[in-house]
């Protein structure tokens, strides 16, 4: 491809806008394409579809880009991989009034803009006659969180299906609700049709994505219930309520609980790491929600002396420091959920989940953030390392993470 000659793409990335390419000279009566992209997190999903957009813009089979992303925390990557790359120009800050204001017409000196699912879905029309004007490749990013059934479904099929090209991506091809997803297509099994499969087993072969190792606390753990005092751990057989209850207790922040112990296991392991080539070794922790995130902050600081950097809002400013947070002297991050898709930064290999989402989506997003590799560094120096209770749920998907290998 003449266009990419000074871009250089990974086998599995070159294949796929070779299967591109193919599928539209193969399109026949059909107007629009639709391609799919199921790759592992981290793989390099972004740098595969900016290299399509910039190809079907070069060939006028597009003239206008626009990328649907699920948290404003994902904007950046999408823009700076546009631009060092390709030299594509993509918007982020634009507001539902400017697009509306637009008409239409977008200025010329721009490709493209990336937009939150709830934003277009908040203001459609806006976006509708974009479309209709334009001949529009519409991006959709981390796809399963679009349900047919869903508002932002129903807003994006009605404004973008049989009316521009698509291109969906995603991780984790499946939603918790088992709803099906927008823009796929299923096999009458119920499972996923991808144009393109690029799993974790590929990308430690291909030497793109770095092994994790997985460490459970157990522990006993005791509750009030009524006047009744529980006492139980993880091994415990235990009805739905009471593991639910279970793992909430283990993630309460108190002095020599689980979470002192996945904070000082974290911290052992990333001076490890430190000490032997990969210096710039940062964790990152999932916390239940904001208080719970602050809490676990103090207790970082006062285990280990590094006061965390916390993220806990998916707004411009936050997008902006953990699109920094890679190369900040930060050695800890504490979030909620945002930097979970989307969020680069390959020097994170810890990760500690305090965090009571049990959903193997989420949880394969979480352990990702710890899997992208770093050159000339190692193996044994950059493991992902995972801490997590020993909850049967999460042990149940971490053994499927393990067994993809």
């Amino acid at each position: 491809f003449p266009e990419l000659k000074n871009i250089k793409l990974r086998k599995w990335q070159e294949k796929s806008v070779a299967k591109l390419m193919l599928k539209i000279q193969n399109l026949k009566n059909k107007k629009y394409f639709n391609f799919t992209i199921t790759a592992e997190p981290a793989a390099g999903k972004t740098l595969a579809i900016c290299a399509k957009a910039k190809i079907l813009k070069s060939r006028r089979m597009s003239d206008f880009l626009i990328i649907g992303v699920p948290l404003t925390s994902i904007k950046r990557n999408w823009v700076k991989t546009a631009k060092n790359k390709f030299n594509m120009n993509i918007v982020e800050d634009l507001t539902n009034v400017g697009a509306s204001r637009w008409n239409g017409n977008p200025p010329n000196d721009i490709d493209g803009i990336v937009v939150t699912y709830s934003q277009i879905a908040a203001f459609p029309d806006a976006y509708k006659v974009l479309v209709s004007n334009n001949n529009t490749l519409f991006i959709a990013d981390e796809v399963h969180h679009i349900s047919e059934e869903l508002k932002w479904g129903l807003a994006l099929n009605d404004i973008f299906a049989d009316n521009a090209n698509i291109i969906s991506c995603t991780g984790t091809n499946f939603r918790s609700d088992k709803n099906k997803i927008n823009f796929l297509d299923y096999e009458e099994s119920g499972k996923v049709i991808s144009d393109v499969r690029y799993n974790y087993k590929q990308g430690l072969i291909d030497g793109v994505l770095r092994p994790t190792e997985f460490t459970f606390f157990n522990g006993n753990q005791v509750w009030k219930e009524g006047d009744k005092i529980i006492k139980a751990n993880f091994k415990d057989k235990l009805d739905k309520q009471g593991k639910s209850r279970i793992l909430r207790t283990a993630l309460l922040v108190n002095s020599n609980g689980y979470i002192d112990s996945m904070i000082k296991t974290m911290d052992r392991k990333l001076k490890f790491q430190q000490m032997h080539y990969f210096t710039n070794a940062k964790g990152l922790i999932f916390a239940m929600n904001q208080s719970h995130a602050r809490q676990i902050a103090k207790r970082v600081k006062l285990l280990v002396g590094e006061t965390p950097f916390v993220a806990i809002t998916d707004n411009k400013t936050t997008s902006k420091e953990l699109n920094e947070f890679n190369d900040s002297n930060y050695v800890y991050c504490v979030a909620v959920r945002q930097p979970g898709e989307g969020f680069d930064a390959p020097n994170i290999s810890a990760i500690g989940y305090a965090t009571n989402i049990k959903q193997e989506g989420p949880f394969r997003q979480m352990v990702a953030r710890g899997t992208r590799k770093i050159p000339n560094i190692g193996d044994n120096f950059q493991i992902a390392n995972i801490v997590l209770p020993l909850d049967q749920d999460l042990k149940k998907f971490a053994d499927q993470f393990k067994k993809d290998k």
